[in-house]
Parts: C-alpha cells; structure tokens; sequence
C-alpha cells in the first residue's frame, strides 16, 4: 500500500490530533488553572517578600550583637567588613 505525500501529511497529522486529544483527556486533570497557578505564584512571591524582611532583620540584630560585644576591634571590623559571597 503506497501513499502519496499529501496523504501521509493528512495521516500524520489525523493520528497526531488524536494522540493530543487523547493525552490531554488521560492528563488533563493534572493541569493546573492559570487563575490557581498565578494565586500561588502571589503567595510565593508574598512568601518571599516575608523571608527577606526577616534575614534583614536577623542580619541587624547580628551587626549589633558583634558592635556591643566584648570582641577586639579588629575582629570586629573583620566580622563586619566581610561580605556573604567572601571566602574565608
């Protein structure tokens, strides 16, 4: 049995929507809603927002335990001059 090419792009292209509508009917609960991916991508992002506000406020709260504290100047001015991506 011999096709032509017109035949063969028509066959292809019949038993590729098929497939498609096949796997998106046996996957299609496992979508998730644009509406419910865009609330959870708000939350992350209000998620995100609230860690950064605390590390900042953890990260004061450190500089002013080295400042106040009973440590040499030098180490101090070391602590407090080191940047997080220096090596140590």
């Amino acid at each position: 049995m011999t096709f032509t090419p017109l035949e063969l792009v028509l066959l292809t292209g019949f038993i590729s929507a098929v497939i498609a509508l096949g796997v998106r009917i046996w996957l299609g609960s496992r979508f998730v809603p644009h509406e419910q991916c865009r609330l959870q991508h708000d939350a992350s992002a209000d998620s995100l927002d609230n860690v950064n506000t605390k590390l900042n406020i953890l990260f004061r709260m450190l500089r002013a335990l080295v400042v106040h504290s009973d440590i040499p100047k030098d180490t101090q001015a070391q602590i407090l001059n080191t940047r997080a991506d220096d090596k140590e």
